[in-house]
């Protein structure tokens, strides 16, 4: 009897260690709904997603960060100039860094977020790693990210290349380009 015992507690802890969730970041491919990956996520920090417009072929960011729902929430854009798509006004107030408009302390819910990744420049950082994101899904496609909680593990099975933008030799994935360039 305190044998099963034993070998029932030690069972039952194993399972809930091998089941202790984990706040992660899921990509996915939004048609097929299909996981490309999954990376642990939690509070405080952020993800950007960065690309290079396509009509004012200049390069546009937005980050986003954990909300109080356990959705994300875009906290941050900034782009390089104003012209088709970007806002004439923010409720926000907007600074000049370094050569970006930045619009910071925003605060819009999103229960996901879906990109058409309609050229090959688009870029995911999070933390120190930034992968460019046609190496996770072809172009064309849309990529949704998510918030979800999965076993300890999920994101060890289900982890992005190792190999990123930054250890390729690009240290800025996206360079301001000239009005000769533009052309």
């Amino acid at each position: 009897m305190k044998k099963r015992r034993t070998i029932f507690l030690f069972l039952l802890s194993f399972l809930l260690i091998g089941l202790w969730p984990l706040r992660c970041l899921l990509l996915i491919d939004y048609r097929e709904q299909t996981l490309l990956g999954a990376l642990p996520f939690s509070l405080g920090e952020r993800f950007t997603v960065e690309w290079v417009h396509s009509v004012e072929l200049t390069p546009w960011r937005e980050t986003y960060t954990l909300g109080e729902s356990g959705g994300l929430l875009l906290v941050e854009t900034a782009f390089r100039s104003f012209g088709a798509g970007v806002p004439a006004t923010f409720e926000q107030s907007f600074e000049i860094e370094q050569g970006w408009i930045v619009a910071k302390g925003l605060h819009a819910p999103r229960d996901d977020v879906i990109y058409l990744i309609s050229r090959s420049d688009y870029t995911l950082t999070v933390g120190m790693r930034t992968w460019q994101i046609t190496q996770l899904i072809a172009q064309d496609r849309s990529l949704q990210f998510s918030i979800g909680w999965r076993p300890w593990w999920y994101p060890v099975i289900h982890c992005l290349p190792r190999e990123d933008v930054k250890a390729n030799g690009r240290s800025d994935p996206l360079v301001y380009r000239t009005a000769e360039q533009r052309k």
